[in-house]
């Protein structure tokens, strides 16, 4: 970088006048410059003098002689000025954006002594340094001021971060502290030899420099770095200013006739002193200034004087064009020559009016400090900018300003897909990544063979909610608050070709994919709408088809389709087929009826779809040579921008007025009915659900709008309205959350409300087990109110179920056995070993005469419903072994007959080994049935068993171990069949030996 003078901006004058103030707006635009005689002077970036206004005193009475300006610092959006003065205050005018707007004092900060020094970092946060030693943070937004610390002595310079996330202060006894606004502390970092009055912060460390003509390099813990000494050199005197570029890069340090340069040496990691700039007669420098794109420096000396210094390193011409400007090495500032040279008009009062949109200069600075390679324009109307760095790629968009870094390595073979106006698409082996202007990372990234920019759309959507405009009904007599306003919705989705009939739709924040569509004939054009909620799609038939994300509903919409495109900014399509232009203003009908298409007759080709402000048109190119304007329905148009702008009084005027005409609007009521209980509007959803027919939930916002107003007391504001608890709940219960409508009820103490929402749901237990939680008084009430309900509805099985969760075991068998539910009897008097253990005894000591005991009542409804392993298990249980292994065996259950039989009746192994094989044979289990066989003896029919099953080499193992005879000679007949057809013929000749000689 190099110092160069470059322009007068201010003239000096003939006595001491030293500026009070000097600053830059963070975008570039406006310089503003404080007056002894306490004047503001605001410049453009031209060093035009383009407004002047006064400032006053904190007290009229005292006079305008009362106060000097000691500083003045822009706002983050440079759209307001902060002036701090000696008489304790500081007044925040609003500017504007434009030069012609009213100069309006918008807050007043008074303090408890002289303002020294300030810096914004936030909107939310003005820092003010007070002569008393107090650093103060004020907020714009809330008109509020509080001290966040105190030091002994006065503040003598604010020095903020780069990233403005911490800032430093300065003390007249050398003390340097430090305050993070990411951890809310301060800390003393060091004490430097005298007070700072040059003080600077950046990501490298802390630079430091005042009255002992030494600027001395700190880390931010406080240890000394680097130490340059100048009190030695002929001529120099105190450093009075200081001022870092916007990467903390580069820091100048203004003295005497002097400003000396300081760069950050990357390799070293130190600071290296450049060449210094000597302006003889400049006197003693008080304040400087940087520009944010670092290009133009401003300095103000004592005598009142305000130049400018130019710190371009070089310049350069591209594509004869283009001025590229080197700040730096790792920075450069494009201008646009042909913009500069184009006629500019004016308005009526001589403000200078520009292309929309347009920057006249736009910035390409590396973050990282990497110098700039080579720098590319490229795109439509050479739009694009595009600059390589030796770790790093960086893209700028000219017209908007905005520019990305993003970390790349590569060959510089990649391609540039630049057709979309927030995302350039880099094709890279193979890949494909997206990068947002303005934002340093990749969106995503995406692999297909296909990478045609028109078969790839990607949609970036991010919509503040701000609160429902007012209608004209509702009382504007203090301001509302929306419950969701504030909140931001982020979409990022890509549609992209997998292979020439399928498409895939892939959430890019999380790399979900989120459809996958296959088509019958290869697709050649996709887009996605602005919200990425519908895709257009044609194929090589020119058929076009609209896809609905939410429902998955493919439509098919028109033929011979040559031009189609989304109206910007809406769901409205546009598209033309032969010499029809089709237009759809509601694509939210899922039929697809062409009864919905708008059509009318062009003679040409459509070039485009144009919107601004006041009109949308569809221009077409008739005859080759005319253009031609078509106009389309912009009050259709608008339902959607009234639903973005939360204007719903005026989307439900459109679609009253719609209804009136013979429109379907049903589609689009059902929408606003969704935005509208999003946003606590009952009136309005109520409109909506009433054109719907659906008349159940009228009733249903009716009576949360009369519950809600009921325990107020009386009617009730929207706003308080929509917050209301009662409201939320319900709200939510119409959501089907019913969760969250016990959260908020019981967030208000309303647990009764919250107990009687699961009672009308029918979800006894979750009402059950809301009340035990929190312990609710009517506990009981509420156990038996249940009981006395299920016993109403015919659920006894349920009623046995509290009874046996109470301890009342028999009531529930008996509940149980009313309920024909002898299983669930069985288990519940298995589990209790104390009552086993009594029904057995009155089981063994019974009479005849004497009352059925529980055991054979409950046997004998299981045998009933055919569970006669249950009552095996339960006369195992009691000791009836005899009978236990008979339910076994005739409930098929012979593992535990057998069993049972082994220890206590063993004769009878052989015979239930005989029956479990007999029934497993039944069942054309012969696999199963084989082993239970050999257990029993009977070898033939186990031999059987295995040849049914086709286990050949089991059943001629087993038949090997008989002696050859008539009963056997059949087996193997069948064991010789099956050889035969496998192609073993050597035992075929064996087995049929053994046969001939039976």
């Amino acid at each position: 970088m190099r110092l160069k003078y470059l322009s007068s901006v201010v003239s000096a004058s003939d006595e001491i006048s030293c500026a009070g103030a000097l600053c830059y707006s963070p975008n570039g635009r406006k310089l503003a410059v404080g007056t002894p005689d306490r004047h503001i002077l605001l410049f453009d970036d031209k060093f035009r003098r383009r407004d002047k206004f006064g400032t006053k005193p904190m007290e009229p009475k005292f006079g305008k002689m009362s106060y000097l300006i000691k500083c003045a610092v822009f706002s983050p959006d440079s759209a307001k000025l902060a002036v701090g003065q000696t008489d304790h205050i500081v007044f925040v005018y609003r500017l504007g954006d434009t030069w012609n707007e009213k100069k309006v004092i918008c807050n007043k900060f008074a303090q408890s002594s002289a303002v020294m020094a300030q810096c914004w970092p936030t909107e939310s946060k003005l820092i003010i340094g007070l002569l008393d030693g107090k650093v103060r943070c004020a907020s714009a937004s809330s008109n509020k001021c509080s001290t966040l610390y105190r030091a002994e002595t006065a503040v003598t310079v604010l020095a903020q971060h780069p990233n403005r996330k911490s800032f430093l202060s300065g003390h007249s006894d050398g003390t340097i502290f430090l305050y993070s606004f990411e951890t809310r502390s301060h800390a003393r970092v060091c004490v430097h030899p005298c007070a700072p009055q040059a003080l600077l912060l950046s990501a490298v460390g802390i630079l430091a420099a005042g009255t002992d003509r030494r600027i001395v390099s700190y880390s931010e813990h406080g240890r000394q770095l680097q130490q340059f000494d100048y009190s030695r050199v002929d001529g120099e005197k105190e450093f009075s200013a200081a001022a870092l570029d916007a990467l903390g890069h580069n820091a100048v340090f203004g003295s005497f006739n002097r400003i000396r340069l300081m760069c950050w040496n990357q390799r070293r990691g130190a600071w290296d002193e450049a060449n210094s700039l000597i302006i003889h007669n400049l006197y003693t420098v008080c304040s400087l200034a940087w520009k944010s794109d670092g290009s133009t420096l401003i300095c103000a000396n004592i005598l009142g004087a305000v130049i400018a210094i130019d710190c371009a390193m070089r310049k350069t011409i591209l594509r004869n064009r283009f001025e590229v400007t080197f700040v730096s090495p790792s920075q450069a500032i494009i201008k646009d020559l042909k913009l500069e040279k184009m006629p500019k008009g004016g308005d009526e009062n001589g403000e200078e009016v520009q292309m929309d949109g347009v920057q006249q200069s736009c910035v390409l600075r590396s973050a990282k400090g990497h110098e700039l390679g080579d720098i590319r324009i490229m795109g439509r109307d050479q739009r694009y900018a595009i600059a390589y760095t030796t770790s790093t790629l960086i893209l700028a968009d000219m017209h908007t300003g905005l520019s990305s870094e993003i970390q790349w390595q590569s060959g510089r073979n990649e391609k540039f897909f630049l057709e979309n106006e927030n995302v350039a698409y880099i094709v890279n082996a193979g890949e494909i990544s997206f990068v947002e202007y303005g934002r340093n990372e990749l969106v995503g990234w995406i692999r297909t063979e296909r990478a045609n920019p028109h078969l790839i759309s990607v949609r970036l959507y991010r919509h503040k909610l701000n609160k429902p405009k007012e209608t004209d009904n509702d009382d504007q007599q203090q301001p509302r608050k929306w419950p969701n306003a504030g909140k931001e919705e982020e979409i990022s989705r890509v549609a992209y070709l997998l292979d020439a009939k399928t498409i895939a739709v892939v959430n890019l924040i999380n790399g979900v994919q989120l459809a996958q569509l296959g088509h019958g004939s290869p697709i050649d054009w996709l887009e996605l709408n602005e919200r990425a909620n519908k895709l257009l799609f044609r194929d090589l038939r020119a058929a076009l088809h609209l896809y609905s994300l939410e429902n998955g509903i493919t439509t098919h919409l028109v033929g011979h389709c040559s031009y189609v495109q989304w109206v910007p900014r809406s769901d409205v399509i546009v598209a033309q087929s032969n010499e029809q232009i089709c237009v759809w203003y509601n694509t939210d009908e899922q039929n697809g009826s062409t009864e919905r298409v708008v059509h009318f007759t062009v003679q040409g080709e459509v070039e485009q779809v144009a919107r601004d402000l006041s009109r949308t048109e569809v221009i077409v190119l008739e005859n080759g040579v005319q253009r031609v304007a078509y106009e389309l329905d912009s009050a259709l148009i608008e339902f959607g921008t009234a639903l973005d702008e939360l204007d719903l009084g005026r989307a439900v005027a459109f679609l009253e007025q719609s209804e009136r005409q013979g429109i379907d609007v049903q589609t689009m009521w059902r929408r606003l009915a969704q935005v509208a209980l999003q946003h606590g509007q009952l009136m309005v959803a109520q409109r909506c659900f009433a054109s719907l027919n659906d008349i159940v939930r009228v009733q249903f916002l009716q009576q949360t709008q009369m519950r809600a107003e009921r325990q107020f007391g009386g009617p009730m504001e929207a706003e308080a309205l929509a917050e209301h608890f009662e409201v939320r709940a319900r709200l939510a219960m119409m959501a089907k959350q019913f969760k969250m409508a016990e959260r908020i009820y019981l967030e208000n103490n309303a647990t009764a409300e919250a107990i009687a929402m699961w009672q009308r749901m029918g979800n006894w237990d979750q009402a059950l087990e809301l009340a035990k939680a929190v312990n609710w008084a009517e506990l009981d009430q509420l156990q038996a109110k249940h009981q006395l309900w299920l016993e109403e509805t015919g659920q006894m099985e349920k009623v046995a179920e509290l009874k046996a969760r109470e301890g009342l075991l028999h009531e529930a068998l008996e509940m149980f056995l009313s309920a024909n539910q002898p299983g669930k009897a069985a288990d519940l008097l298995l589990e209790n070993k104390q009552m086993l253990q009594m029904e057995a005894e009155r089981l063994n000591s019974s009479e005849e005469g004497d009352e059925q005991p529980m055991v054979e009542r409950i046997y004998t409804s299981l045998a009933q419903h055919e569970q006669l392993d249950k009552a095996g298990q339960m006369f195992e249980a009691v000791g009836q072994l005899e009978r236990a292994l008979d339910c076994f065996r005739r409930g098929h259950s012979y593992a535990k007959a057998i069993q049972i039989a082994r220890v206590e009746f063993p004769e009878r192994v052989l015979t239930l080994e005989s029956e479990w094989a007999d029934w497993l044979f039944e069942q054309a289990n012969y696999s199963q049935a084989v082993p239970h066989f050999l257990e029993a003896g009977n070898l033939l029919r186990a031999i059987d068993s295995s040849i049914r099953s086709r286990e050949w080499e089991k059943a001629l193992e087993i038949l090997q171990a008989l002696e050859p005879s008539d009963e056997t000679k059949p087996f193997y007949g069948r064991i010789a069949q099956h050889f035969e057809l496998d192609g073993q013929l050597d035992r075929v000749c064996h087995f049929q030996m053994i046969t001939q000689r039976l």
